[in-house]
């Protein structure tokens, strides 16, 4: 019952998606990639540099900022920390009246006895 499916020779390719997108051949100097903690979308341009072992990469959206490293997997994340650190927004750390009384309670509840899920049920009539 073992049946072998034989494909074109036009399908047999090493890797077929690398004509499709470009951008998943590893030696392709332009990657999209996203940040996974801000959810930035950066367009990242990695080059060798002439003459020497080492890459430099700068972000399409902006070109000033630039980085170089010894990999092109290194250069490439740093222009992506590069990049997120200027452009991502920063964080409010300043705490308003609300903010205050939201901690106030949790912190008056964390104090509280916990409640048994078997007692809720029973008070709720479940």
């Amino acid at each position: 019952m073992n049946r072998r499916i034989v494909m074109p020779k036009t399908m047999r390719r090493r890797n077929p998606a690398s004509n499709v997108l470009p951008h998943m051949d590893r030696a392709y100097p332009i990657r999209p990639l996203v940040n996974p903690q801000t959810q930035t979308k950066v367009t990242i341009l990695v080059l060798p540099i002439p003459g020497g072992r080492q890459f430099v990469a700068s972000t399409l959206e902006d070109p000033k900022v630039s980085v170089v490293a010894s990999t092109r997997k290194s250069a490439q994340d740093a222009a992506m920390r590069a990049y997120v650190e200027k452009h991502a927004p920063k964080k409010n750390t300043t705490l308003d009246d609300e903010d205050v009384r939201d901690m106030a309670l949790i912190r008056k509840a964390r104090k509280e006895p916990r409640v048994s899920w078997q007692l809720v049920k029973r008070r709720a009539g479940l």
